[in-house]
């Protein structure tokens, strides 16, 4: 990932508001500086997005097949007295230090090999281990509920190629279809929080240039993926619960 930054991040000039009387230089000033922005704002917004897509890609990776590998075992031991609270409680303890490495590791990596990037680290960094929680968690539910690992897998990876087009980060989605699918992407309240943490530098103007995505505050992005952790442990708890010995 970091070779799209192995330069690092080159701090943005302000445009000065001293008019040349020169018309034609005045004009690629303005021109190099829009150029400027454009390129920044495009360097930055990738990153955070790239950052986003690769943790849920590991968090797909590790939850997947999960419970769907092991579910005879699950359902003779559920025979045997085991209580489906203390299964779900063991896997979120088992994947929730994956979700710290992985998260943490690629934050504090990217942020040191670019130079820092620019908006709160800790927020940052906050916001992507709560999209690699949120991605785990609902794909821990899709094996739970789901009857073999094959499908389970199969559906995660489908939920994280969606990722990417469905966040807006790239194209801007249609109004109608925006207020529809954006909740239910990971990705986009990740990536979203983390730019809105850049509002008091020149990079968050950078960034609205290349796109027309509203982007949510930081406050309002964690509080919708702490809810996608809920709704996946949920699905986690009631998958557990529902004897599936077909599978």
């Amino acid at each position: 990932m970091v070779i799209f930054a192995l330069d690092g991040i080159k701090p943005l000039r302000a445009l000065s508001t001293h008019q040349d009387d020169n018309v034609v230089f005045e004009m690629q000033r303005q021109a190099q500086h829009q150029v400027e922005q454009l390129n920044a704002g495009s360097l930055v917004s990738g990153l955070v997005m790239l950052q986003v897509v690769l943790v849920t890609l590991m968090a797909s990776n590790n939850a997947a097949r999960e419970i769907a590998s092991e579910r005879l075992i699950l359902e003779r031991e559920k025979l045997g007295g085991l209580q489906p609270f203390a299964y779900v409680g063991s896997k979120v303890i088992f994947l929730g230090i994956f979700v710290l490495a992985q998260s943490l590791w690629m934050g504090f990596f990217v942020d040191l090999v670019v130079g820092g990037l620019p908006g709160d680290l800790v927020i940052k960094l906050a916001l992507l281990t709560l999209a690699s929680a949120a991605m785990t968690s609902i794909c821990l539910g899709i094996s739970a509920m789901s009857k073999t690992p094959e499908k389970a897998t199969i559906l995660c990876i489908y939920l994280v190629g969606f990722q990417l087009p469905l966040s807006g980060a790239v194209l801007t989605l249609p109004d109608w279809l925006e207020n529809w699918v954006q909740p239910l992407i990971a990705a986009f309240w990740s990536w979203s929080g983390s730019l809105s943490s850049m509002r008091s530098t020149a990079f968050y103007d950078a960034v609205k240039q290349v796109t027309n995505t509203d982007l949510v505050t930081p406050a309002v992005a964690a509080f919708v993926l702490f809810l996608h952790v809920i709704v996946g442990l949920a699905m986690t708890f009631v998958g557990v619960q529902r004897s599936q010995w077909e599978s």
